[in-house]
């Protein structure tokens, strides 16, 4: 579907065409060089394919700053050239060259170059899709493993066994983990739960090992409730939580 822009693009260049009025070389060019892909210079005859008569139009349109009074002109025939005022009179013509070997040659030459030149940007575009995919591959993979880093903060608890009775509470079951004995001066007197399960004893050392948040639900022996982990003095003051009443 043709765009607004290129909608006014071919408006303004069927305008110039029948008027013959461009003020850049490469805007004369475009219309005039769809005729043939080779031209030759009038009075001398010099062919030009149009690969070198794009490089002569780029080298024009950088030499001449063009007044009021010029232009560059094209005819319906194709004929380029810039004209110092509005008499029409040009410094140079191009015209399509006539069918002949040499016009054939230079065709087959040009349209070789022009595949040349396609399949050199279909190469660049395939790189940077390449590329992108693989910054898009390398990026997925480092937030996976990021993500994979985050999981593994959380400590894994191992396989508890439920040989010996522990403290219940809305429906929460608590068992008993095998741990070392703690020394006798460092009662395991807390236990924790996770995702609906209960673990522990633990002596306050050993508990603290584990990551807890303000809200992780902790039993002490002697309690008869789960109370969240800032309302345990001495976990809230061992994590920098603030201690809630």
């Amino acid at each position: 579907m043709e765009t607004e822009k290129q909608k006014k693009y071919r408006e303004y260049a069927e305008k110039a065409f029948w008027t013959g009025h461009y003020h850049y070389m490469m805007q004369a060019l475009a219309v005039a060089m769809s005729h043939t892909m080779v031209w030759r210079l009038v009075g001398n005859g010099t062919a030009f394919t149009l690969k070198e008569l794009f490089e002569f139009a780029k080298s024009e349109d950088v030499k001449h700053e063009l007044t009021g009074t010029q232009f560059y002109m094209v005819s319906r025939e194709g004929a380029i050239g810039l004209s110092p005022g509005l008499e029409y009179l040009t410094q140079w013509i191009f015209v399509p060259m006539e069918p002949c070997e040499q016009r054939d040659a230079l065709e087959k030459q040009m349209r070789e170059y022009i595949e040349e030149e396609e399949a050199i940007e279909k190469a660049i575009e395939q790189a940077v899709t390449e590329g992108l995919a693989r910054e898009e591959a390398e990026k997925q993979a480092r937030a996976a493993a990021e993500q994979a880093k985050q999981e593994a903060a959380i400590p894994e608890i191992p396989s508890i066994p439920q040989s010996q009775p522990a403290p219940q509470d809305a429906g929460v079951e608590v068992v008993q983990q095998s741990m070392p004995q703690a020394a006798p001066q460092l009662p395991a007197k807390y236990y924790m739960a996770y995702n609906n399960e209960s673990y522990g004893p633990y002596t306050l050392p050993q508990l603290l090992q584990y990551q807890i948040d303000p809200d992780t639900p902790i039993w002490i022996d002697g309690r008869n409730e789960w109370i969240p982990a800032a309302q345990v003095p001495e976990i809230a003051s061992a994590l920098g939580f603030t201690y809630q009443y």
